[in-house]
């Protein structure tokens, strides 16, 4: 069980391991973007903000229709529901990332 401790150690541990002496001064400072990569990064984020948006949707109503079924179910099936929830979620997000393109060489 993650805790409000968890968030800054994991922080430490990442600056800890990262080897941000061997970026160069340039890349980090001056960063050079093109148009095309900029649209690109675009594009995704409204990917991200729609898609989120439908499956908060989808799992408001989806929510909504079964909690008349769940109200006087035992804890074992609510917590099977739970799993089967995370399981989905899971493939989902395995899938969506399966599916990413690469970006478009900068011009």
């Amino acid at each position: 069980m993650y805790t409000v401790c968890e968030l800054p150690k994991s922080v430490i541990v990442f600056a800890s391991v990262t080897p941000l002496g061997r970026l160069e001064r340039s890349r980090i400072c001056n960063p050079e973007f093109g148009a095309s990569v900029v649209t690109w990064q675009v594009r995704e984020w409204l990917l991200v903000v729609v898609v989120g948006g439908l499956a908060a949707a989808v799992l408001t109503l989806t929510g909504t229709a079964l909690a008349t079924v769940f109200r006087a179910a035992p804890l074992p099936m609510v917590v099977a529901a739970a799993a089967l929830g995370a399981g989905l979620a899971m493939a989902g997000v395995i899938a969506l990332l399966a599916a990413r393109r690469q970006p478009p060489a900068a011009s």
